[in-house]
């Protein structure tokens, strides 16, 4: 019994490798909406991601808040998945900053390499106020500047928010608010730090904007060029007022835009601009306001590279249906234009709806009057993000409770401002309880890669991603690997597994149809057809014999209608 007892363990042991090998080698995105791919799932709370493309299909993903070793203090952690669904660092992330006390309002930008640089604001020191810090990762998940990151700004008085764009040469640019000069609201300040984590400016940085008055919500991009572009919101003008302002800072620490450009003046409460390359050095902007004080319209703007407003005074009218609208966005749409995206009110003052609108090179709007829906579904759709489809149109994600409180939905939209999934979106993430706050990058292949903030273990945020194809797809199924349905009610599953001699095979269907159900080892060499015959609406079980098979690891797959999935069993004797 001994001899027998430690043949089995070898037995399950060597499974277990050659388990780790399959997975390695078949390591792919999942193609369940309610499983999706965890990207940290540590002990307490993850949230507000942040994703960019590590330029090979997968992306780089970090967040602003990891608690993972106390309530109290807040770290900086970053994963990467690759274009197969496999995660690249260490499990739950490598560690970007884990300094005493709190590391917060973090953002991040690609080295142009595969790796990141991610910066935040940090209170490790006590005696002061929060200061600005970066950190360098490569490919690989290994840091590569300082232990715990490169302070940026050693001045006393406070820095906060800061954001950050690519040098184009391995490094970044970097802005954030900074008290240093005294009074009641901060200035803005701008440094660039090359691959190697040494400063190219002005010790502790250039001021950009020291006019009076509150700026926030600032932006910065690269203008393709080594320099970047700034937009931010803007009171100098006093309380009543809040416009759009815009600057570039060239590769040498010049302001080619002096003084800086003003997108929008004299109107009440412009907020939450944001803002994409034209493709030629310059940006487009869109941003919400009140200037007919009746609920904020979408309004969009564009500057040329050398700082020229383009479009008529204050801007274009994106949408001025009725009610309000709030969190635009904006991407390039290839060709000097760009795409939109909002939600919006106009249904009543009850639920949010997303809408979209396209812009060409000239200025005139291309879809129909006030935007097209993306999504009208039941409840609130909101947080709406987007990514170019690299065809002129875009995909657009979102937070949506029509199956409260909260799951995430995508659609994709042509250049001609038609849908191209199904009505009202596809579900990305349908798991238990809420996930929020979705973040989008393109995965080089006309579909894209999205992250979010995800409650679905009941008692702490974590972080999940999910791949979604150009045809409207979740995850990769090629080959014979392990699979999951594109349908949560759609669903396959063994039961014992590992399987010592028979398993219950079940799965179950949302209409009569022709099932097929068979097993095959790991070759694709087909070892049993169970099922192949047309099955009624509901669920269905059949008992598997594998008594006379060899152990080792095999596969299931059920094909009903124009569905598969495929799952794996463990058999030991």
């Amino acid at each position: 019994m001994k001899n027998i007892n430690f043949l089995n363990r070898k037995l399950i042991f060597s499974i277990f490798l050659l388990q780790l090998a399959f997975n390695s080698a078949y390591a792919q995105w999942s193609t369940d909406p309610s499983e999706n791919n965890v990207i940290c799932n540590a002990a307490l709370d993850q949230r507000y991601p942040l994703i960019i493309s590590d330029g090979s299909g997968g992306a780089i993903i970090t967040w602003t808040i990891d608690r993972r070793y106390t309530n109290t203090d807040e770290n900086i952690y970053a994963q990467r998945i690759n274009s197969t669904g496999f995660v690249q660092w260490i499990a739950n992330g490598a560690t970007i900053c884990d300094a005493s006390r709190n590391q917060n309002s973090t953002a991040i930008a690609s080295d142009g390499s595969g790796g990141a640089i991610i910066t935040w604001a940090d209170f490790r020191d006590i005696n002061q106020l929060y200061q600005i810090y970066a950190q360098k990762i490569n490919s690989a998940g290994l840091v590569q500047w300082t232990g715990n990151g490169v302070k940026i700004c050693n001045k006393t008085d406070g820095q906060f928010e800061p954001a950050i764009a690519s040098d184009d040469s391995g490094g970044a640019i970097i802005t954030w608010k900074d008290f240093r000069d005294g009074g009641a609201q901060a200035n803005m300040y701008i440094q660039k730090i090359d691959s190697a984590g040494n400063f190219k400016w002005a010790e502790n940085g250039i001021a950009i904007c020291t006019a009076p008055g509150i700026k926030s919500n600032i932006t910065i991009m690269s203008d393709g060029f080594g320099g970047a572009i700034i937009t931010w919101q803007d009171g100098r003008l006093g309380a009543d007022f809040s416009n759009i302002y815009t600057l570039k800072m060239d590769s040498a620490g010049i302001l080619p835009w002096t003084p800086a450009v003003v997108i929008l003046s004299d109107s009440k409460h412009a907020i939450f601009p944001t803002m994409t390359s034209d493709g030629s050095g310059g940006a487009l902007y869109t941003w919400m306001d009140l200037r007919n004080g009746v609920g904020h319209h979408i309004y969009t703007q564009k500057v040329d590279s050398i700082g020229d407003v383009k479009w008529q005074l204050n801007g274009v009218a994106i949408c001025t249906a009725a009610y309000t609208r709030n969190y635009p966005t904006i991407v390039s749409d290839g060709s000097g234009g760009a795409i939109i995206t909002w939600e919006d009110f106009r249904e009543g003052n009850s639920f949010t709806d997303i809408y979209a609108q396209k812009i060409d090179s000239i200025g005139a709007v291309q879809w129909t009057a006030n935007g097209v829906a993306i999504c009208t579904a039941t409840a609130d759709q909101n947080n709406p993000t987007i990514v170019s489809d690299g065809s002129g149109g875009a995909i657009i994600t979102w937070r949506d409770q029509r199956n409260y409180p909260g799951d995430i939905y995508a659609q994709r939209i042509d250049s001609t401002g038609t849908v191209q999934w199904p009505e009202n979106g596809i579900a990305i993430s349908t798991a238990a309880n809420n996930q929020y706050l979705p973040q989008i990058v393109s995965n080089g292949s006309g579909g894209a890669v999205i992250t979010w903030g995800d409650r679905r273990n009941g008692s702490s945020d974590d972080i999940y991603a999910q791949k979604v194809n150009v045809n409207g797809s979740l995850g990769d199924v090629t080959g014979i690997r392990e699979e999951q349905s594109t349908r949560a009610n759609f669903g396959l599953r063994n039961y014992p597994n590992p399987v010592k001699e028979k398993t219950i095979i079940g799965f179950e269907i949302s209409k009569a149809q022709m099932v097929s159900l068979k097993v095959y080892d790991l070759f694709g060499k087909e070892i049993s057809t169970l099922i192949n015959e047309k099955k009624p609406i509901g669920k269905h079980e059949i008992e598997f014999d594998a008594s006379k098979i060899n152990p080792g690891i095999y596969l299931y797959k059920l094909h009903a209608g124009s569905f598969v999935i495929t799952k794996k069993m463990i058999l030991i004797k």
